[in-house]
């Protein structure tokens, strides 16, 4: 964890990510007027605190780890892997009712 000041602040998170080289970044909610900016430049995972405490996905980045040959894997290629991340239980359950509850409102949106 880095705390950094600056001006202009959404400069200043996009600048420290990058020369961290960070692979996770959790943005605080005040920041939400920037949430385009930030899905659009951040080069790592990102979510967004929503004024309830929890989080919205902003950014999941995908890595593709599948190798035909030894020679490609990560290992020699130096791909860093995904982070892994250790949540508790109640953040685990109510990040899963949020995929639900969104991948429900797209599909009735689809059927409107």
């Amino acid at each position: 964890m880095k705390v950094a000041m600056g001006h202009p602040l959404k400069l200043v998170v996009l600048e420290q990510t990058t020369s961290l080289h960070a692979t996770f970044v959790v943005i605080d909610r005040h920041l939400k007027k920037n949430k385009a900016f930030y899905a659009d430049r951040l080069p790592s995972n990102a979510v967004i605190m929503n004024s309830d405490g929890g989080v919205d996905m902003l950014k999941i980045r995908s890595t593709d780890l599948s190798c035909s040959t030894p020679e490609q894997s990560p290992a020699t290629l130096n791909i860093p892997l995904p982070p892994q991340i250790m949540i508790s239980e109640e953040l685990s359950v109510l990040l899963r009712s949020r995929i639900h509850q969104q991948a429900a409102d797209n599909d009735h949106q689809k059927d409107n």
